[in-house]
């Protein structure tokens, strides 16, 4: 669909509801089989649960945002002046990129220092896409900004982006703290198959919640206006508005709490009393002991010197640390590098 050929995007992926939804059923069944019972934390997105978390993102307790916030513009300049131009067109590649408020200070940036960019927003969501493209085109329609949002998962972002565009650099974004939703392994899998996927010289700016004292980690994830708790909430009211399940809300608690373990902030809903739950679209019922809890997310945090291995795993090499005043989050810029240690191992 294009608005004007400035402000665009191209679907490479359609949205199937029924699909989507048979996923769901799919994964929740299976999560609510397993001992202990879980839920993925990806399925909190819905219309309800981001409006709640871009609640979450404006919280006194939920520190990240603002830390992320403070690097872009303490540091958008030195990344503009580092890692754009120098002869060459760049894409400014943003995974997931939501409505693109912490984007919008490095686009600034790049605008005034006129650099040959195009900004590419990836999302599997089209009607998410959408309402980024016209924000954008209303923010943005005087300046020279170009772009070109594409449809899809990550991947089909990527690979569309490396055969059809191959004369421009790839800056890719994975903005927030999303990689430490993924345990250590799954975060070293996501990441190389990003690296697999760009070209040698591609940069990578990964944002990461660093270790830090436990009591104000976790209050990020339990606040006191109970907004996470709410969010965690929608999961259950998801499944009851798309899978016929019946979960009573008001017999669950939300409950968050640090593990040294894993360096983790673990999130559950616990239930208050015994019960049982239909999924109504399976004909399956689940008995719920009281203070039995289900698994919603983990969120891991990090040393800077566990990111700096977890590059060379990866397949890709660390250039710099961005930090904040107080030194709480970082955002990483890797290279990928086919050399570097453990590529395709």
């Amino acid at each position: 669909m294009s608005f004007a050929s400035q402000f665009r995007y191209k679907v490479l992926r359609q949205e199937d509801a029924t699909e989507a939804t048979r996923q769901l059923e799919l994964d929740v069944i299976a999560g609510l089989q397993s001992q202990p019972k879980h839920l993925s934390s990806t399925y909190f997105y819905d219309h309800e649960g981001s409006a709640l978390y871009q609640q979450i993102t404006e919280l006194d307790e939920y520190y990240l945002t603002r830390c992320e916030f403070e690097i872009l513009k303490t540091h958008g300049r030195k990344i503009c002046d580092r890692y754009f131009g120098h002869g060459q067109p760049v894409n400014l590649v943003e995974l997931g990129a939501g409505d693109g408020r912490k984007t919008r200070v490095l686009l600034k940036e790049l605008l005034e220092a006129q650099v040959d960019f195009q900004y590419v927003p990836i999302d599997i969501s089209e009607s998410a896409m959408k309402e980024l493209v016209i924000g954008l085109k209303n923010e943005f329609q005087d300046s020279h900004l170009q772009c070109f949002g594409l449809v899809g998962d990550y991947k089909d972002g990527l690979q569309w982006l490396s055969s059809q565009q191959h004369f421009r650099k790839n800056f890719v974004l994975f903005l927030g703290s999303s990689i430490g939703n993924f345990t250590r392994e799954n975060a070293i899998r996501f990441l190389r198959g990003l690296s697999q996927i760009l070209r040698d010289g591609d940069e990578l700016l990964l944002g990461a919640d660093l270790l830090k004292d436990p009591t104000m980690m976790t209050r990020a994830y339990m606040d006191s206006k109970q907004v996470t708790t709410h969010f965690n909430l929608n999961l259950l009211k998801r499944i009851n508005r798309e899978l016929e399940a019946d979960f009573d809300c008001s017999q669950w608690y939300h409950y968050a709490f640090y593990r040294s373990d894993i360096q983790a902030v673990e999130s559950q809903l616990i239930s208050k009393v015994p019960q049982q739950v239909s999924i109504g679209s399976s004909g399956l019922r689940f008995s719920f002991a009281a203070f039995e809890s289900i698994h919603t997310e983990y969120s891991h945090k990090y040393l800077l010197q566990e990111l700096e291995e977890m590059a060379a795993y990866s397949g890709m090499q660390c250039c710099e640390f961005l930090l904040d005043e107080n030194k709480w989050f970082v955002d990483c810029i890797w290279k990928v590098d086919c050399h570097s240690k453990g590529f395709r191992s």
